[in-house]
């Protein structure tokens, strides 16, 4: 069994749920959690054991763009379902009062969601000098091509057990500003993929992004997913798993 849910972290199941999933995973072989830090929450909460192995990437469709990009605009881009954990609204804020009247600096948001109304109307009110867009939902390709049209994938999550669209940035070449919790822990375990910070401090991790954005190899990057993330990889540490539990 391999469980990917935030309910377990933000406390959303009941005590009848929480005995149910208690029960599957003591009488299943085998427990999957698919970051390190969410593996420690899991045990610590179900008393059960868990190994991590993360979430698997195409990392053929999500490759380094062989076109230059503009120098001249830094792009932040955020990418996810637009609710109260994905904490968007918060985000625009400290991207504008950082960079508000610096049209040398946009942000896109893409997503769809039960915040969209009020994150439209936020931005309507505060962007005056139209620095952010708001975007619906994108595809896979589509996702693939906004990072690429990107100087910094941004996560303002105040929970995420792993978060997928950081390796998928990541894997294209483009360094990531994340808000600490699991699953980013998990990801960005070194200060040459991007920058993990506290809630407190998105703001000036984005000025702080902006000024490091030289020092940053698109092939290292790139390099580091292929190693952990790519399906050769995961496959791997799956049929092991597999062939344990079997035998």
């Amino acid at each position: 069994v391999t469980e990917h849910s935030s309910a377990f972290i933000n406390n959303q199941l009941s005590k009848n749920q929480l005995l149910f999933a208690e029960n599957i995973y003591k009488n299943s072989d085998m427990n999957i959690s698919v970051s390190i830090g969410f593996t420690e929450i899991l045990i610590k909460k179900l008393g059960v054991q868990f190994v991590t192995i993360p979430n698997v990437l195409d990392v053929n469709l999500f490759k380094l763009n062989e076109k230059q990009k503009s120098n001249q605009q830094f792009n932040f881009l955020n990418i996810g379902h637009l609710n109260e954990n994905k904490n968007q609204i918060y985000l625009i804020q400290c991207f504008l009062e950082k960079f508000k009247g610096d049209l040398s600096k946009t942000l896109t948001v893409a997503g769809n969601g039960p915040q969209k109304g009020r994150i439209k109307s936020y931005i309507k009110k505060a962007d005056s000098y139209k620095q952010v867009s708001l975007l619906g939902a994108p595809s896979r390709k589509e996702v693939r091509e906004l990072i690429y049209q990107s100087d910094c994938l941004v996560v303002s999550s105040f929970i995420e057990t792993f978060s997928v669209v950081i390796i998928e940035s990541l894997s294209c070449g483009v360094p990531v500003v994340s808000v600490k919790s699991s699953g980013p822990a998990s990801i960005i375990t070194d200060d040459a993929y991007g920058i993990l910070c506290n809630m407190d401090y998105l703001g000036d991790s984005l000025e702080k992004m902006f000024e490091r954005k030289d020092s940053f190899s698109k092939e290292n990057l790139r390099n580091y997913v292929v190693n952990n993330y790519s399906e050769e990889v995961i496959s791997k540490s799956l049929q092991s798993i597999y062939s344990s539990v079997c035998n």
